[in-house]
């Protein structure tokens, strides 16, 4: 076929003229700046290159087809419509591009500053660009052509304010297969199979009658008729015919373990066991819960992190992606009450809260049982073991398996994992709220909670010991921390001129998410007001407190208020408007404080029998299945977020109605995936740790 031997056209046309420099997206677009946008079009890349493209590289371009030219070219990012409402990502097509032999796409995502007057840092415009080039141009190629091509265009001053952070994410140079995926994938594969052939024997077992489900198991599943549905089934009496026969054929004897498990279980037995799934789905599928638990945690639990997953689902989109419509998205934070979703840090700390609450209600329930005695190096490792297997699995599954899910323009970018090789360790020792110090270089960086959690729960024996030997002291120690936490947020704030709310700090220096929002001293606020709130519930019995109608709606109604003006009033960085610097500072002291106090008194109010209806919702049977689930759903949320955004062809659209099924599906899928997680890891582990660990 014909060579195409036609400079290759530039492609690169940047929005930035008006969207950094001349004028702002309200007003016209100046003739003059169009003119010169529409010039640049004529400026062939071989006139910039001046040897910064290897000869490889231009040779494929040069060489190359007409009709790959031409294809090419047509599957290269173009200025498309919607601009001045916020379409940046001139992303091209694609598949036409992977389509053309020895062609790869290639996304360049960039940043342009320009200068705001009333912020001491300059705004950031964030831009994604699509190519189309010879899969012998190297990402190194591609950033010195598109940097060379826009410091040519004429006019136009972006030597210091373009901003390449990442080589450009090609097709050509994506992730290889690694031996960690095969041995991921294997490991995997061994854990599913000891699952499924563990509910196999479980159920051979259940069959011939040769196990009996203890009293604690029954009571907690509340299924009667379990036994009699799996002992009625034909396949599997013919799978433990077939299971008994081979036994007796290999040993020529009955196995001396179904003989031990007819008189009772062994141990082997029980081990096995655990991994069942016909033992373990009617647990996690139970609405029982034990008389003397806090019921109404499980709704506020599933509502706190149904509000979490909203949130991430809208910050994700925003986050890794450029939609079609930013400027839509951004008028929603104008609307009412729409700053819940912007600002759903209280959700957060509604499970520091819970956490401190349930530690303290457990342990002293524990040491009242023991007359004070608690073995408290299993009190520790009881804790590692139930958070830090699912953790460990979790990140292997995101590490080494989903960066060969996703395929489409923002794959590539969305399955880069070089922070866990480096940092994976710091999240199973849960320090990774301290380092690495930069939030986003940590290995999946939403688990900072859990290093908070862990944190806290190490040091509340210092605060449990003495709340139940000498109250007084431990009500003083408590005072003191949380007065501490209280002075250490102020003084940050002041020193460093923190906002209320994040991305619109002033200090560019400073992070306010790596230096108050992930550290310990300034979120321990809620936990320990939950320890104070375990210690009432366990000393004040539930029937002994009296409230009349009058004090309840005083209480809602004051409670009430304070809560919602705290996620409901805060400024986002897309009002144009920001709260002076002492509101700000009283805010970032107490807003934690205000906020835990509304969700103890609705806690409080539901168990001790004066919640009403609220506590009729939330202490309702359908939640105790999703509240079991919430570990396992919060750490695998933000996977599938990103999994999904990896496989748009196109920039997303967002539309409150798009939206809505968008974080309906997540929140579906993520509930299942975390019930395989549970399953397979949580439930198994949690069974051996009864088998093998003492209790506390």
């Amino acid at each position: 076929m014909a060579r195409s031997h036609v400079p290759v056209t530039g492609f690169f046309l940047i929005a930035i003229a008006f969207l950094s420099q001349q004028c702002p997206c309200s007003q016209g677009l100046p003739y003059d700046v169009v003119k010169k946008m529409w010039d640049s079009q004529k400026i062939p890349v071989t006139a910039v290159l001046n040897g910064e493209i290897s000869p490889d590289c231009l040779s494929a371009a040069l060489n190359a087809t007409v009709n790959a030219t031409r294809t090419a070219l047509d599957a290269y990012g173009k200025r498309p419509a919607g601009v001045f409402v916020g379409n940046l990502a001139w992303i091209g097509h694609f598949d036409e591009c992977n389509e053309i032999p020895d062609f790869q796409y290639c996304l360049l995502d960039f940043n342009i500053t320009e200068p705001v007057d009333h912020l001491q840092e300059n705004n950031v415009v964030s831009m994604q660009y699509g190519m189309c080039l010879p899969n012998k141009c190297t990402p190194e190629d591609v950033r010195n052509g598109f940097q060379m091509f826009v410091h040519s265009i004429p006019g136009f001053d972006f030597k210091d304010r373009l901003l390449i952070q990442h080589e450009p994410w090609c097709t050509a140079y994506g992730t290889q297969y690694s031996a960690g995926f095969f041995i991921a994938v294997v490991s995997l594969g061994l854990l599913f199979l000891v699952v499924v052939s563990s509910s196999i024997y479980f159920s051979c077992q259940e069959a011939q009658g040769l196990y009996a489900r203890d009293s604690s198991v029954n009571t907690q599943t509340n299924h009667p008729d379990h036994d009699t549905s799996i002992a009625s089934s034909d396949t599997s009496h013919l799978i433990c015919a077939t299971t008994s026969t081979a036994i007796t054929i290999s040993t020529g004897r009955p196995s001396s373990t179904r003989q031990s498990s007819a008189r009772g279980d062994s141990k082997l037995d029980r081990v096995i066991h655990s991994f069942a799934l016909p033992r373990n789905i009617p647990i996690l599928l139970s609405g029982n819960t034990p008389n003397e638990t806090i019921s109404c945690l499980n709704g506020m639990r599933v509502i706190s992190l149904l509000w979490v997953i909203l949130a991430h689902t809208f910050s994700f989109i925003g986050t890794f992606s450029e939609p079609y419509n930013r400027n839509t998205g951004q008028s929603w934070f104008c609307r009412f009450m729409f700053p819940i979703i912007s600002n759903p840090h209280s959700s957060v700390d509604s499970f520091f809260f819970f956490s401190g609450l349930l530690v303290t209600f457990l342990t002293l329930k524990q040491m009242r049982k023991t007359k004070g005695k608690i073995r408290w190096v299993w009190f520790y490792l009881h804790r590692y073991w139930r958070l830090a297997p699912p953790l460990a699995v979790t990140m292997v599954f995101y590490t080494l398996i989903t960066p060969y899910f996703g395929e489409g323009p923002f794959a590539q970018m969305l399955s880069v994992r070089q922070n866990c090789p480096k940092y994976w360790w710091t999240n199973l020792l849960f320090i990774n709220n301290f380092y690495p110090a930069n939030i986003g270089s940590e290995c999946m960086p939403w688990v900072w909670y859990l290093a908070n959690v862990m944190q806290f729960f190490v040091i509340s024996p210092l605060i449990l010991i003495p709340l139940y030997f000498i109250p007084k002291v431990g009500i003083l120690l408590l005072s003191f921390l949380l007065a501490s936490s209280v002075l250490t947020t102020t003084i940050l704030a002041v020193v460093f001129e923190f906002q209320a709310v994040p991305g619109l700090e002033t200090n560019g220096r400073y992070s306010y998410w790596d230096m108050m929002y992930t550290k310990p001293y300034c979120r321990i606020q809620p936990y320990l007001i939950g320890i104070l709130v375990g210690y009432m519930f366990h000393r004040v019995p539930k029937d002994s407190v009296k409230m009349n109608a009058c004090v309840g709606f005083l209480g809602w109604t004051v409670m009430g208020a304070l809560g919602g003006a705290v996620v409901s009033t805060v400024p986002t960085p897309y009002t144009g408007s920001d709260w002076p610097p002492v509101v700000n500072i009283i805010y970032l002291s107490v807003s934690r404080i205000i906020w835990t106090l509304y969700v103890a008194w609705v806690a409080s109010v539901c168990h001790y029998g004066h919640g009403g209806w609220v506590n009729a919702v939330l202490s309702h049977n359908i939640w105790a299945p999703l509240a079991r689930l919430g570990y396992s759903t919060y750490l695998v949320h933000p996977i599938l977020i990103k999994l999904y955004l990896s496989s748009l062809g196109t920039p997303p659209y967002l539309s409150l109605q798009l939206m809505s099924f968008t974080y309906a599906g997540i929140c579906l899928i993520s509930y299942v995936c975390a019930a395989i997680l549970l399953l397979m890891v949580e439930y198994p582990l949690r069974n051996l740790e009864k088998l093998f660990f003492p209790q506390p």
